[in-house]
């Protein structure tokens, strides 16, 4: 949504002077909007809004005045609040009583489990039905060590017959502070954003990977000074279709 904003800005006024700052995502951008929205000619039948907890007060604004009838027209908004690493503003536009999930569709019972104990999700939501292998959780000592114990998972899944294309590693540092650049390599395999070729091993932030999922994931960088420590691990967890590994610095585990 921020850059269909930004699109529609720079198409009204020409290339947008952006920031990379929280109040020009959170305040100037959106206001930016508004202050043109007699310029932007995209109104819509029906707004369907997914992450719907990342959203703030201001975009809530922002998007029913891109509706073209607002007593008339369809308004969805898909949310959850265990997931809200943004901070959004937590409360919604549609004033009607939500409709609840009630059951795990993605994750295996064990996964799910796992998640409910770890993450103190509401116990009324019911597990899949669909079995499958324990969660492992492995400690490490460093970041080298950390990377051997990848590349000892890695090895016991190719020979499982798994392709590296079911697998994704998630961590919780951007490229500038991680371990797992793009381009390193853990053992044959290349660590990329996306794999386009052989021997190739996607590996990502779990914020970037919020709303996708993965046969296997591969969770880690997980320590003490982890900011938003519930909904990071909740995000990353959830993230596994069938089989999924935590591997945390030894310091969480001994606590």
């Amino acid at each position: 949504f921020i850059d269909l904003c930004e699109e529609w800005l720079e198409a009204i006024n020409g290339e947008t002077k952006k920031e990379d700052s929280a109040e020009w995502y959170e305040k100037i951008l959106p206001n930016l909007t508004i202050e043109n929205i007699d310029a932007i000619t995209h109104k819509f039948d029906a707004i369907i809004v997914d992450e719907g907890q990342d959203f703030g007060f201001q975009y809530w604004v922002l998007l029913e005045l891109f509706l073209k009838d607002y007593d008339n027209n369809e308004f969805y908004i898909f949310a959850d609040d265990n997931q809200n690493i943004y901070r959004g503003s937590g409360e919604f536009p549609i004033k009607s009583e939500p409709i609840l999930l009630e059951q795990n569709l993605r994750n295996t019972n064990q996964i799910f489990n796992e998640i409910k104990g770890i993450c103190s999700i509401d116990n009324a939501i019911e597990a899949s039905g669909v079995d499958g292998l324990p969660v492992k959780h492995i400690a490490y000592i460093d970041d080298t060590d950390m990377l051997d114990k990848i590349e000892t998972i890695l090895g016991e899944l190719v020979s499982e017959g798994i392709t590296m294309s079911d697998i994704v590693i998630l961590g919780t540092k951007s490229q500038k502070n991680t371990s797992l650049k793009h381009g390193f390599k853990i053992g044959p395999f290349t660590l990329v954003k996306d794999i386009r070729g052989n021997n190739e091993l996607r590996s990502m932030t779990t914020h970037a990977f919020k709303g996708l999922e993965s046969p296997v994931v591969i969770l880690t960088e997980i320590d003490s000074r982890l900011f938003n420590f519930n909904e990071i691990i909740y995000i990353g967890m959830s993230r596994a279709v069938s089989l999924l590994y935590i591997l945390a610095e030894k310091t969480i585990y001994d606590k």
